[in-house]
This record gives C-alpha cells, sequence and structure tokens, in this order.
C-alpha cells in the first residue's frame, strides 16, 4: 500500500490486490520475511522494463 507493489504483483499474476495484501501481512506477522521480500519486489518493480511501476505508485485504490 505504501510504494505500489502488492497491487503491481497482483496485475503481473492477474488475482485480487487484496490476496497480495494478506499475503504480505501474514509473512511479515510469521517471522518478518514479509517486509524483506516487499522491499526486493519494490527494486524489481523499479528496474522493471515497463513503465508500469510508475502507473502503481501515483494511482493507488486506497
Amino acid at each position: 500500500m505504501i510504494l505500489g507493489v502488492c497491487q503491481w504483483l497482483a496485475h503481473k499474476f492477474g488475482i485480487d490486490v487484496a490476496i497480495v495484501r494478506v499475503a504480505f501481512v501474514l509473512f511479515t506477522f510469521l517471522g518478518g520475511s514479509g517486509v524483506l521480500f516487499y522491499l526486493v519486489l519494490y527494486v524489481v518493480m523499479k528496474l522493471s522494463d515497463d513503465d508500469e511501476g510508475y502507473h502503481y505508485r501515483n494511482n493507488r485504490d486506497w
């Protein structure tokens, strides 16, 4: 929700963004790996060849 990673990832896999957000919350509370995974995916999103990362960071649907 902060950087648009969940929405970007949900769009890439064609699933609902709520499922991705719940998964990140579970991974974060069940060992803390969700935070690291979120940061890694943010870097991947920024290095992505497409321009979609910009769209998801600036057009949040909260």
